[in-house]
């Protein structure tokens, strides 16, 4: 019978978990289906690399790593920084967003000026000429 840590049950478990959490927000809409492709991969990857190690392992040794433990850093280390690029990319066009709904409101309400000084102005001549 082959033993499993603990660390082998709880982190398939919290994959599961988190795989029915993203296909919830996907049923919401609050994630595209490639959003919950990505996730179910990676939770899926967790899952996989703590129920087999040796699999990790040996694909690390294959891709020249010394041991696994070097592979998961390096591993851990390129998706941090995808993360961060994604999240700067994701800033920035919110920030364009944002700029573009500052400059219409600025626009509308320069607008909104402008009619009510002539408007005003329509009336005190209306009122003058009386």
């Amino acid at each position: 019978m082959v033993e499993f840590s603990f660390y082998q049950l709880l982190t398939p478990a919290f994959s599961i978990l988190l795989i029915f959490h993203a296909i919830s927000r996907y049923s919401r809409s609050e994630q595209t289906f490639k959003e919950l492709l990505v996730w179910t991969f990676v939770w899926s990857s967790m899952a996989l690399v703590a129920i087999y190690p040796e699999l990790f392992v040996s694909f690390a040794e294959k891709a020249g790593f010394r041991n696994g433990v070097f592979g998961i850093v390096f591993f851990c280390i390129i998706l941090v920084f995808f993360i961060v690029f994604k999240l700067l990319l994701f800033i920035e066009r919110l920030e364009r967003k944002l700029a573009d709904v500052v400059r219409h409101i600025a626009l509308y309400e320069l607008d909104q000026r402008k009619y009510n000084e002539e408007a005003s102005e329509e009336i005190k001549d209306s009122l003058h000429h009386r």
